[in-house]
């Protein structure tokens, strides 16, 4: 993804509109990443208008499921029927309508949408758990997370001691993770930039 990539989703918990993140709150992600031109306040309303028949309701966690596509992260279903099937496919028509570039569309695979939480972490839903859904957030993008790993070594402190004689200093090894000050410096965030209510 690259700086200015937004993405359709609803928190399992929400959030204020402005939150600026690294790692994810639990989600169902509606859209994957798009690219428009049009200001997220605009992209909100249109969608609002396309979501008016849309109102609030209980999401249901069934049973734990592992995409091919992503065996490391474990998801969790959600139970059938459920209003997230309708809202993925307006939501997916006012962006064809715009004509956005959306990236999941980009490639010759096509995934069926199948609404579920993934884990992060330690955290994520069991069989059963409920949460209410009233609103999808817009979330962007800040920076240039595969860029922002190479900058962020340009700020790192290398002791002389670490150093062999007459040799200049050396990046440190791939697949290393050095500590950053702080993630929103180096750009590697996203940010809740606007909201859809239903109802």
């Amino acid at each position: 993804m690259l700086p200015g990539d937004r993405l359709i989703c609803a928190f399992v918990e929400n959030r204020p509109v402005g939150v600026q993140f690294k790692h994810w709150f639990l989600h169902v992600t509606i859209v994957p990443w798009f690219r428009l031109e049009e200001p997220s306040d605009v992209i909100a309303q249109g969608l609002s208008r396309s979501l008016k028949s849309i109102r609030p309701f209980e999401a249901v966690a069934d049973g734990e499921a592992r995409f091919r596509s992503r065996q490391n992260s474990p998801v969790t279903l959600l139970q059938q029927p459920t209003p997230f099937t309708e809202i993925e496919q307006k939501v997916r028509a006012y962006f064809h309508k715009k004509r956005a570039l959306l990236v999941d569309e980009t490639t010759k695979k096509h995934y069926e949408f199948r609404p579920h939480v993934t884990a992060q972490g330690d955290e994520g839903l069991k069989f059963g758990d409920m949460f209410w859904c009233d609103r999808l957030y817009i979330v962007e993008q800040k920076g240039d997370y595969q860029q922002s790993r190479l900058d962020s070594y340009d700020t790192l402190e290398i002791p002389d001691s670490s150093l062999a004689p007459a040799e200049p200093a050396r990046l440190p090894r791939a697949g290393s993770r050095p500590q950053l000050d702080s993630f929103v410096l180096h750009g590697n965030y996203k940010e809740i930039v606007s909201e859809v209510c239903f109802g």
